[in-house]
């Protein structure tokens, strides 16, 4: 699928589950908690289904790909192991919440998987790591310097979320 068909693709699969959680979360029935639900469905959904959607390979997504991950892990360092969305979401209902209280409660995703979103958020992950070393890999950028680079920045991603990721 060509770039413009997978940004559309991934596009419509959030507009999906943006209505999903509309009609299934009294939280999300805001507009701005919408915006910022449907925002975090479009990250989730491009980190997740990358490797499917953005084939063949295109050395501007791929490079788009490797700093969104870095970004992720840095940012989720930096909050407090809390997404910025995720923080934005739950002030719109919770005006007294402090970042880092909860960084667990993925309520956006709890209305589309229910008790298994623990589970699919640490498959998601791997899924994450995998995508980075492949993309890292099918763009010759694993020379012995590079392999270093990458090893640390899996070791802060296991680190983030081994560490963070469980309740």
């Amino acid at each position: 699928m060509d770039t413009f068909g997978g940004c559309i693709l991934i596009w419509f699969l959030a507009i999906v589950c943006s209505i999903v959680s509309l009609f299934t979360n009294a939280n999300a029935a805001n507009a701005y908690s919408l915006l910022i639900r449907h925002i975090h469905y479009i990250a989730f959904l491009y980190m997740t289904l990358f490797l499917i959607i953005f084939n063949p390979p295109q050395k501007e997504t791929d490079i788009t790909y490797m700093i969104a991950f870095v970004l992720l892990i840095c940012h989720w360092y930096v909050l407090k192991n809390e997404c910025i969305l995720n923080y934005l979401d739950k002030l719109t209902y919770n005006k007294n919440y402090k970042l880092g209280d909860n960084p667990y409660d993925n309520d956006y995703l709890r209305v589309l998987f229910l008790d298994k979103t623990d589970l699919i958020m640490n498959i998601c992950k791997y899924i994450w790591a995998f995508t980075l070393w492949y993309v890292m890999d099918r763009n010759l950028l694993l020379t012995h310097d590079k392999i270093v680079s990458l090893c640390v920045l899996f070791a802060l991603f296991l680190f983030v979320t081994l560490n963070n990721f469980h309740r």
